[in-house]
């Protein structure tokens, strides 16, 4: 009988002890650690096994070029954490920082990193259907077909329909230039 005694007796006292065992820790991610994913990722959720408060840098994701960006973070709970990015990532690997306080005052800190096979978004500028874009001494017709011109590109109007304006001036100059010239030459004799 007093075996069973002991025995309750210490498992009663198992029972108020273990809450004090228990750490609060890093349970899980969507997309998961090491994961490769195939499409864009516009949310993380990452999960914890108790309540915690965000703290310090509270979430940081670095996108596949290397940049932190700081997502909207939203909770019901404080155990399930969404990160909402203002544009979806894509194009290499992606990780995430965190940063959190147990409820028993212990700081939690640590990552995770993950794959996005989907290839990034590619920014397109549009010209009009008779346009011409000069580039030093390179000239593209667009000919009404969308296209990505270089930034240093300027847009100016085909009116010749070949693209060739520069040929016309450069031409016009010689002419003139000749032109000048003969006269100059006529005036000495």
């Amino acid at each position: 009988m007093r075996r069973l005694a002991f025995l309750f007796a210490g498992v009663i006292v198992f029972l108020i002890v273990l809450p004090a065992w228990a750490h609060t820790e890093f349970e899980s991610s969507t997309p998961a650690d090491r994961a490769s994913v195939e499409d864009p990722v516009s949310e993380i959720v990452v999960v914890f096994t108790l309540p915690v408060t965000v703290v310090g840098n509270g979430f940081e994701v670095l996108d596949p070029q290397g940049r932190v960006v700081n997502p909207s973070v939203v909770t019901d709970d404080d155990t399930t954490f969404t990160l909402v990015l203002a544009e979806p990532l894509a194009g290499g690997e992606v990780g995430v920082r965190y940063e959190v306080t147990a409820e028993d005052g212990h700081v939690v800190a640590g990552g995770f990193s993950f794959t996005i096979s989907a290839p990034p978004s590619i920014t397109t500028t549009t010209m009009p259907p008779s346009a011409t874009a000069v580039s030093g001494d390179i000239t593209v017709s667009t000919a009404g077909a969308a296209s990505t011109i270089d930034s240093a590109a300027t847009s100016v109007p085909n009116e010749g329909g070949t693209g060739s304006m520069g040929l016309w001036l450069g031409l016009g100059a010689v002419v003139v230039g000749g032109v000048g010239l003969y006269a100059g030459m006529r005036t000495r004799s």
